[in-house]
């Protein structure tokens, strides 16, 4: 089947937002794309700051993954001649890329696990869960 240029430009920007997205990982591990003081516009509180610099690159890597799923399917559906095939590509690597931020972000934002995807900057911090039971014990205790 003839691929097209349209074809070709989807698959190319798919593959560059998601190296794009990659390049950013290596800063975000290392801790050196936003600062480690709450900034001012942040509404949400210091634990959350904390979080949301905790779970940066394997979100990133979630949205990678959705990245090169449209470029994957695009190609797909052209070689193959068949949309379903194309969605189902599609909807596998948005899924899995979804699934896989959604379910890290969410025990490194409360339990600050698991060790090995947290930046080595962040480690010693503590989870949401346990910083709010540690606030809520000691506010019983005065």
């Amino acid at each position: 089947m003839n691929i097209q240029r349209t074809d070709w430009l989807i698959v190319v920007i798919g593959l560059a937002f998601g190296a794009g997205a990659l390049l950013f990982v290596p800063r975000l591990w290392r801790g050196e794309m936003y600062p480690a003081k709450t900034p001012n516009w942040w509404p949400w509180g210091v634990q959350l700051w904390r979080a949301w610099l905790r779970t940066g690159p394997i979100a990133c890597i979630g949205f990678v993954l959705c990245f090169v799923g449209v470029a994957i399917a695009a190609g797909a559906a052209r070689l193959s001649g068949s949309l379903e095939d194309a969605i189902a590509i599609f909807a596998f690597f948005v899924l899995m890329g979804f699934v896989i931020s959604m379910v890290s972000c969410l025990t490194i934002t409360l339990f600050n696990w698991p060790k090995s995807l947290v930046p080595p900057l962040y480690r010693s911090d503590r989870g949401l869960l346990p910083a709010v039971g540690r606030s809520a014990t000691r506010h019983f205790r005065e």
